[in-house]
């Protein structure tokens, strides 16, 4: 029933003023989601987030470029998700006319809403100021380290992309890189099944 859906996750925590310095974004009518900068606890380099920047941080030049904030460019947007799900608050009418989250994903829903809203015409507000934090997960815990199925759920969702919509090399791009990432992760595991499989089929023909 709120105007307003903010997004944190059960390990991630906002600072005090978190909401109060995004709200005045929605006062532009045409403004569907507001993000804010946020800072990393416990990461490794990475390309996928905002980061408050340190010296030797390990991470990429560009996620200091405050040129590409807010990411208003679908192409930009499908190369890789820059907006941290901690930090984003969404329009709930905005969030009910493009569908809301999808069900059919268990990984990265947030990022097809956000594409979703985005070729919908919703424009995107950045607020350079690290008001929420994320926690890096641990080895062993949480979805980050199940690559299996990140791979899977990625190109399920870079698919879905790609049969809903006019043909974008972008998109078409992203859905090589995850089919890849698929064969990657799972090739492996299916030839040590397939050699399985055919040692046991030579132990039950010489019996």
């Amino acid at each position: 029933r709120a105007p307003l859906i903010a997004q944190l996750d059960a390990d991630d925590w906002w600072r005090s003023d978190h909401l109060e310095y995004l709200l005045p974004a929605f006062e532009d009518p045409a403004i569907g989601l507001a993000y804010a900068n946020m800072e990393l606890v416990g990461f490794p380099p990475s390309t996928r987030w905002i980061a408050v920047r340190t010296p030797d941080d390990g991470l990429p030049a560009w996620i200091s470029d405050r040129a590409i904030h807010p990411v208003n460019d679908l192409r930009l947007l499908y190369r890789a998700n820059p907006i941290p799900a901690a930090a984003a608050v969404m329009r709930t009418e905005a969030v009910r006319a493009v569908g809301g989250y999808p069900e059919w994903l268990s990984v990265g829903e947030e990022y097809l809403l956000y594409i979703r809203l985005r070729r919908a015409g919703w424009r995107f507000a950045y607020v350079d100021r690290p008001s929420a934090t994320y926690r890096w997960p641990e080895p062993g815990r949480g979805a980050t380290f199940d690559a299996r199925r990140n791979a899977r759920q990625e190109a399920k969702l870079f698919a879905a992309l790609a049969l809903s919509s006019s043909p974008d090399a972008a998109i078409f791009a992203r859905l090589g890189r995850e089919l890849v990432d698929v064969m990657k992760t799972h090739v492996p595991a299916t030839v040590a099944v397939g050699r399985r499989a055919r040692t046991l089929a030579r132990r039950l023909r010489t019996r």
